[in-house]
């Protein structure tokens, strides 16, 4: 499995069988979406321009805009009430479990944590200065993988939390980061939860 990261909480993910994107932005946000072709689009929230941006995408999609059980291309999508329009999603492809925890951190419900736990990658929003919600999020869920979203990144209009200070709640010492992350279940971390720095895409 091939991850990207477009900038925000935008997410794409390449199985063997399918493309799959998270929370397409509006240009309103400062930053420009790329036209990319998908299978399958979700948004976390479809009525916030910073994940609701469905109609920049080529080809004719899956488009999976609230909770519920979804599959496609051998791609299994999980979609759990956040409260309003918002969900989060958990994804399943190549034996591996993905969650997207949405365009904040928050504290999972019971049952919204029945679903998140197992997740083995977390993209975990990083939006706000609330360290303990941050951290709160990776002590609740215990993935292998944690790679942060939303935070401050060149043009992006919204006052995000930074890396560095995420960086430093986690103790992660470089914040380098790459293009993207190719991932096979058998090389999942087994022990410590792993943190992965993407840049934009």
């Amino acid at each position: 499995m091939h991850i990207f990261w477009h900038g925000l909480s935008c997410i794409k993910l390449q199985t063997g069988e399918a493309t799959m994107l998270i929370n397409p932005y509006q240009d309103s946000v400062g930053i420009s979406m790329p036209k990319l072709k998908v299978d399958i689009i979700t948004t976390t929230d479809h009525s916030d321009d910073t994940a609701n941006n469905l109609s920049r995408l080529q080809g004719e999609p899956m488009i999976i805009k609230n909770p519920g059980e979804y599959e496609s291309h051998g791609i299994f999508v999980y979609g759990i009430p956040a409260g309003g329009e918002k969900s989060l999603f958990v994804i399943e492809a190549e034996g591996i479990r993905l969650g997207h925890a949405g365009l904040y951190p928050q504290e999972l419900t019971d049952t919204q944590l029945e679903i998140f736990e197992g997740v083995d990658i977390l993209f975990l929003p990083i939006t706000t200065d609330n360290k303990k919600l941050v951290s709160g999020m990776v002590s609740q869920v215990q993935p292998r993988i944690v790679i942060p979203i939303m935070h401050t990144s060149p043009k992006v209009k919204m006052k995000l939390a930074t890396l560095d200070d995420f960086a430093k709640e986690l103790g992660v010492k470089d914040t380098t980061g790459e293009k993207k992350v190719i991932i096979k279940q058998k090389d999942l971390p087994v022990e410590d939860t792993q943190v992965i720095i993407l840049n934009p895409a």
